[in-house]
């Protein structure tokens, strides 16, 4: 079984936040309100992930902007989804539909944005199962394991601490980094586990019969 991330692995959130922050610009947001009123909108009181294409235009409209100008602009970004996924994400899946394992899609955020995000880059298609939460992965994490005890589970992420507290509460778990522009190379040097540049070496380190 592969249970994969979706932002930051399959799907170039860097470039896509990008995006939208030029887009804004544009409708004269300037990237430091923008950077201030997307951490507003990316977390309610409880730390639970709220992000979404309406509720920035809500809080940047707390700022004085007119919010349907943004949500517009918004939308127009994410209407352009399929262009935000990495270059070999589309044949990645493919491939690992090949090995006629369950893949499952474990994604944290809005849940609601993030189902948006996913079948707007046309790739929910490929998946057994999709889970999005706003909290933590754990509990479904555990979840799936009490199913799957006999299975070899791959656990693909790019988050260095959020993979490492997997991989400890869930012996059973084979931890394999994807390498995001966003955290710098030496710490995924130093993580003790198996980390990647790309997706496609994913595949073929997960395809050889001698991977652990």
């Amino acid at each position: 079984m592969f249970i994969i991330d979706f932002d930051d692995t399959l799907f170039d959130t860097q470039r896509f936040k990008k995006a939208r922050l030029d887009a804004l610009l544009a409708c004269g947001v300037s990237e430091a309100i923008f950077t201030e009123s997307y951490i507003k909108a990316r977390n309610n009181m409880t730390g639970a992930f709220t992000y979404s294409d309406r509720r920035h235009a809500e809080i940047l409209a707390e700022y004085g902007f007119d919010e349907e100008k943004i949500y517009e602009a918004f939308m127009k970004i994410t209407a352009q989804l399929p262009s935000f996924l990495f270059p070999d994400t589309i044949l990645f899946l493919e491939k690992l539909k090949t090995l006629q394992k369950p893949l499952i899609l474990l994604s944290l955020g809005d849940s609601g944005f993030q189902e948006t995000k996913v079948r707007g880059a046309k790739i929910h298609k490929y998946f057994d199962r999709r889970f999005m939460v706003s909290e933590t992965k754990l509990s479904i994490m555990q979840h799936l394991l009490q199913q799957k005890q006999d299975e070899m589970v791959w656990f693909i992420d790019d988050k260095i601490d959020e993979t490492r507290e997997i991989a400890a509460l869930c012996p059973a778990v084979h931890p394999l980094l994807k390498v995001s522009g966003s955290i710098p190379l030496p710490q995924y040097e130093a993580s003790g586990m198996p980390y990647f540049a790309n997706l496609l070496s994913i595949y073929d380190y997960v395809a050889t019969p001698t991977a652990v």
